[in-house]
């Protein structure tokens, strides 16, 4: 999604994503005109790129000036557009409901759209459908705000807010702003996990689950006789050329 947005609102060709090694990825964004950036577009750039809040107490899970003018904030509507069919997987798989400070901030923010508290047999309906049933409890809120005045409207931007809260991506703002942080290279091992940090090929079927270390790189290496990592070397290497053939 962030690939989607860095194209459309700014124009930049030339982005490559690399695994950090432990538990994030760095977008690598090569184009002139990124590189040229002072520290004060820089961090304007990432001010515009940064919709959400991650602070559990608040009741807003997406900055208010931007959730209260959806109409208006095509970008953020693309972003959920491009996130929504993840939904289930956040409320089934991850069980995102049955941590006690998210389920309770989720509550909090169908009361700010409710515009009042949930009563009683509201809350007891909620605990009838049980932990394994997310979904259902996911759509007993919606329907809820739907049922209130402008609801339609209000029940959208819950949505909204809801899944781009939980899956767009966090961004360290720190980092992307300074121009004189130290990043680790593509190809750097991992101090601590001692995995590598590769390329991303395929964002979409990334998985940190499937990270290489040195340890298993030296292993199918000696296995094999062959280089386990020749084609990212040879991703990373076309990507640095069709950088260096629009800067000619």
């Amino acid at each position: 999604v962030l690939t989607l947005i860095l194209r459309q609102a700014f124009g930049f060709k030339h982005i490559l994503w690399v695994f950090s090694g432990r538990r994030g990825m760095h977008a690598w964004i090569c184009d002139r005109e990124a590189r040229m950036m002072s520290k004060k577009v820089r961090k304007a750039v990432t001010e515009f790129l940064n919709f959400t809040i991650t602070n559990e107490k608040v009741a807003y899970l997406v900055k208010p000036e931007l959730i209260n003018r959806t109409a208006d904030y095509g970008l953020l509507l693309q972003a959920y557009e491009k996130l929504k069919d993840y939904t289930g997987f956040l409320l089934d798989e991850q069980k995102i409901l049955s941590r006690p400070n998210v389920y309770e901030q989720v509550l909090n923010i169908t009361e700010r759209y409710l515009d009042r508290e949930l009563t009683q047999a509201e809350r007891d309906s909620l605990e009838s459908l049980g932990s394994e049933h997310a979904t259902r409890k996911f759509k007993y809120l919606v329907s809820l705000i739907d049922a209130c005045e402008d609801g339609s409207t209000k029940s959208k931007k819950f949505k909204i807010e809801f899944v781009l809260g939980y899956l767009y991506p966090k961004i360290d703002s720190h980092v992307s702003a300074q121009v004189n942080h130290l990043l680790k290279a593509p190809f750097n091992i991992h101090h601590a996990s001692m995995n590598i940090s590769l390329p991303i090929m395929d964002i979409d079927k990334f998985n940190i689950e499937n990270a290489s270390s040195v340890n298993d790189i030296l292993k199918r290496e000696a296995e094999t006789g062959k280089n386990p990592i020749a084609e990212y070397i040879a991703f990373f290497k076309n990507f640095c050329q069709l950088c260096e053939k629009d800067d000619n």
